[in-house]
C-alpha cells in the first residue's frame, strides 16, 4: 500500500513539471491521500468500527490544502467503549502513512478529550474549524463538532476574535510584523498563509460563512478587492508548491539563496537594471502586502462589529476638524465628495490627525482615500496645503511607521510622491538589506527619529529638520535607474523638494544629504582618520557642522534601518569618531585655526564637553564604581552620555 501511494505522488509529481499547479495540486494531493488513509482504514478486521471510530482530517489537510511536503494533521476520534482496541486502529493507519516518508501530526481522542483539548490550546480549535470527516463514522464527527460550536464558538464571538487576534499579533512578532523581509515565509509572515487562513477563521465564527468567495458576497469586500486577493493568493500556493518540491522538503522561508531558482522556474527575466530575481521578489511583495491590507481591513470590520476595539483602547470621540473626526477609536474621513474635490489635502490631513493622535485611521476611510487618489494632480501636489500636513508627518515622532505604511498601502505616499512609486516593493537582492526599499525608506524616517531623541547634542546643531526627514524618505529614491544612485536621486530629490514647497536652501540641503548619505559609512570604515589630508577633504565636501551633524544622523538611522548586518558597535564607533574629527577640523577652520594641534584641541574639546554631560547625568547615581574623569577619551567619543551611563550602571549592578 505505501508503494501505490509513492506511485500516485510520483504521478503528481510528473503532472507538476508538465504544468499542474496552484490549488489543482493541492486538491489533488488531498484526495490521493484521503483514498490512502481511507483503504488502510477498510483493511482493519473489527466488529462495528465504522460506527466506533472517525477519521477527522484537520488544518491544511482538512481545508483541502495539502502542499507537497506538508504534514498530514489526522486525529482519529473513537469511542471510550472501544479504548482498549483504538492503539491497535491507530497503528494500522499511521505505520503505512510514516512508512511512505510522510510526516504526521496526530491525535486519539475521544470527544470529551477533543473538548478538553480545545479548552487548553487555542489552536487546536481553529484547527478544529477547519476539520473534515474523511472515514468512518460521520454520526460520531457530528457529535464532536455540535459541542465543540456549543462550548467554544456559539455566544464566544468576541473571546474567539480576541484570542485570534492575540495569536496573529504573536505569529508577526515572531516571523515578522511586515511583509517586506528579505527572506519572507510565505505561511507564517504578515500577508502570508496564516493570515488567509484566518480570515476563514473569524469569517466561520463571527458570520457563520466558509469561504473567500462567501466573504465577498457578503460585501466585505469590493469585488475588485477579492479579485486582486483572489489572484494573490493563487500566486503564493504555486510559489509555496514550487518552493517544497524544489527544496525537497516542508519549507514555507523563501531563503536567499532559493530566490534566484524560484525567478527561473517561473521565468522572470532580468530587465534593464532590474535583475530577474529582484521582478520576482517584487511581485511576490506585492502579493503579500495586497492580502496583508484586506487581512487588516477585514479585521478592522470584525472588531468593530463585535466592540473589541472600543474595549481595548479608550480613546474620546470628537471632531478634529470639519470632515474629519474620531468616533469609536478610529479616525475618519467624513468630508463628502465636492468638498474633497475642492480640498483634495484632507486625504492627507487624515493621516496628520492619526499621527497627531496616535489612532488609526478607520477601513473604510483608507478605502475612501484610495477611490480618491485621482484627485491629486500635479496642482495638488505644489500645493502648501498639502505639503504642510505631510512634512508634519514626517516630523511627528518615531510611531510614525503605521501612518507612513497606511499611506503606503492606500497608494496616497505614491501618488503625492510619484517618483517614490517606482521603489515600490523594489526588493534588494543583497545579505545586508532584510527591506524592499519602499519598506527601507520608511523604517529609516523612523530610526532617524530614535536617532535624533538618543543624540541630542548633535540634533541640536541641526537648524533645518524638513531637508533631513525628507532625506530619510527620499535617500534610496534613485535605485534601480541603472545609474549612481546616490546621484540620480540627488537631481530626484531637487524636484521633488521644489515640489514640496522647501525654499532653496532646504533644496539644496536635501540634494546634499542624498548625494552624500553614505560618506560617512563608507570612509569611517575604509580610511585613516587620523589622517589630516583626509578629514580636511572632508571639510571641503561637507562644509558646515550643520550639514556634518545632518549627514551623521541619516547616515546612522539609514544603516540602522538597513538591518543587523549593515550596523555594529565597531562601525557606531568609526562613525562616531570620524563625525567628531571632521567637527573639529570644520570648528578649526571656522576660529582660521587649521593647524594639527588647534584641530587636536577642537577635538579634545569636543571630548571634555561630552565628559561634562556624562558627569552631569550621574549626579543622580549612586555607589557607581568608576570615576568619570576615569573614562578615556576614546571611549567618550565611541558612545552617546545616556548609554555610557547606562554602562556605568551595569558595571555597578
Amino acid at each position: 500500500m505505501p508503494t501505490k501511494l509513492k506511485t500516485q505522488r510520483q504521478a503528481l509529481d510528473d503532472l507538476w513539471s508538465q504544468g499542474l499547479s496552484g490549488k489543482s495540486l493541492l486538491r489533488s494531493l488531498s484526495g490521493l491521500t484521503d483514498e490512502f488513509i481511507g483503504d488502510c482504514f477498510a483493511a482493519i478486521d473489527g466488529a462495528d468500527i465504522e460506527n466506533q471510530v472517525s477519521l477527522v482530517a484537520l488544518g491544511g489537510y482538512g481545508r483541502r490544502e495539502l502542499f507537497p511536503f506538508s504534514d498530514i494533521d489526522l486525529m482519529i476520534l473513537f469511542r471510550p467503549e472501544i479504548r482498549k482496541n483504538v492503539s491497535t486502529i491507530a497503528d494500522s493507519i499511521l505505520y503505512p502513512l510514516w512508512d511512505t516518508g510522510f510526516e504526521v501530526g496526530h491525535g486519539v481522542r475521544t470527544v470529551e478529550e477533543s473538548l478538553k483539548q480545545a479548552a487548553e490550546d487555542f489552536i487546536f480549535q481553529v484547527a478544529l474549524l477547519d476539520g473534515r470527516c474523511i472515514g468512518g463514522s460521520k454520526e460520531l464527527f457530528d457529535q464532536l463538532m455540535a459541542e465543540f460550536r456549543h462550548k467554544f464558538v456559539d455566544g464566544r464571538r468576541r473571546e474567539f476574535i480576541r484570542d485570534l487576534n492575540h495569536l496573529s499579533t504573536e505569529r508577526r512578532e515572531r516571523f515578522g510584523s511586515h511583509s517586506y523581509l528579505l527572506e519572507p515565509n510565505i505561511k507564517e509572515s504578515k500577508g502570508g498563509f496564516r493570515d488567509i487562513q484566518s480570515m476563514i477563521w473569524a469569517a466561520k465564527v463571527v458570520f457563520g460563512i466558509a469561504t473567500f468567495d462567501d466573504i465577498i458576497d457578503a460585501g466585505f469586500l469590493l469585488p475588485s478587492e477579492g479579485e486582486r486577493f483572489k489572484d494573490a493568493h493563487n500566486m503564493l500556493v504555486r510559489i509555496r508548491n514550487r518552493l517544497h518540491y524544489i527544496s525537497g522538503r516542508k519549507n514555507d522561508q523563501l531563503y536567499f539563496e532559493q530566490q534566484e531558482e524560484m525567478a527561473q522556474a517561473f521565468d522572470y527575466k532580468t530587465s534593464g537594471a532590474a535583475l530577474s530575481v529582484e521582478r520576482f521578489m517584487r511581485d511576490v511583495y506585492g502579493h503579500l502586502r495586497t492580502i496583508a491590507v484586506v487581512h487588516d481591513l477585514f479585521f478592522d470590520h470584525v472588531n468593530e462589529v463585535l466592540g473589541i476595539a472600543t474595549q481595548e483602547q479608550q480613546v474620546s470621540d470628537r471632531d478634529l476638524e470639519k470632515g474629519i473626526e474620531i468616533r469609536d477609536n478610529r479616525v475618519h474621513l467624513l468630508a463628502s465628495q465636492d468638498i474633497l474635490a475642492a480640498k483634495p489635502y484632507m486625504l492627507m490631513r487624515t493621516f496628520l490627525a492619526s499621527a497627531k493622535t496616535g489612532v488609526p485611521v478607520h477601513h473604510r476611510s483608507k478605502m475612501h482615500i484610495t477611490d480618491n487618489l485621482g484627485l491629486i494632480t500635479e496642482k495638488t501636489r505644489n500645493s502648501p496645503r498639502m505639503a504642510k500636513p505631510f512634512h508634519a508627518i514626517l516630523g511627528s515622532s518615531a510611531a510614525v511607521l503605521p501612518v507612513l505604511e497606511g499611506m503606503l498601502e492606500t497608494g496616497l505616499l505614491g501618488m503625492y510622491i510619484p517618483e517614490f512609486a517606482r521603489i515600490d516593493a523594489l526588493a534588494q537582492h543583497d545579505v545586508y538589506h532584510i527591506y524592499t526599499v519602499d519598506r527601507h525608506s520608511l523604517q529609516a524616517v523612523v530610526e532617524l527619529h530614535k536617532v535624533i531623541d538618543e543624540e541630542p547634542e548633535i540634533a541640536e546643531q541641526v537648524r533645518h529638520r524638513r531637508p533631513l526627514l525628507m532625506a530619510a524618505l527620499l535617500h534610496d529614491i534613485g535605485k534601480r535607474s541603472g545609474r549612481d544612485h546616490s546621484e540620480y536621486g540627488s537631481e530626484i530629490g531637487e524636484v521633488i523638494g521644489q515640489r514640496l514647497c522647501l525654499d532653496t536652501e532646504e533644496i539644496e540641503l536635501l540634494a546634499f544629504l542624498v548625494r552624500y548619505h553614505l560618506f560617512i559609512p563608507e570612509n569611517a570604515l575604509r580610511r585613516d582618520l587620523e589622517d589630516q589630508a583626509f578629514i580636511k577633504r572632508c571639510t571641503e565636501t561637507i562644509i558646515s557642522v550643520e550639514r556634518l551633524a545632518m549627514l551623521y544622523l541619516l547616515s546612522v538611522a539609514d544603516s540602522r534601518a538597513t538591518g543587523p548586518s549593515a550596523w555594529s558597535d565597531w562601525k557606531a564607533f568609526l562613525m562616531r569618531e570620524m563625525y567628531l574629527k571632521v567637527k573639529a577640523y570644520l570648528e578649526a577652520t571656522a576660529a582660521q585655526l587649521e593647524s594639527p594641534a588647534a584641530v587636536d584641541q577642537y577635538y579634545e574639546d569636543g571630548v571634555a564637553w561630552l565628559r561634562e554631560q556624562v558627569t552631569l547625568l550621574v549626579q543622580a547615581e549612586s555607589g557607581l564604581k568608576m570615576e568619570v574623569n576615569d573614562l578615556s577619551a576614546d571611549y567618550l567619543a565611541s558612545f552617546t552620555p545616556g548609554t555610557i551611563v547606562s554602562h556605568l550602571r551595569y558595571h555597578r549592578d
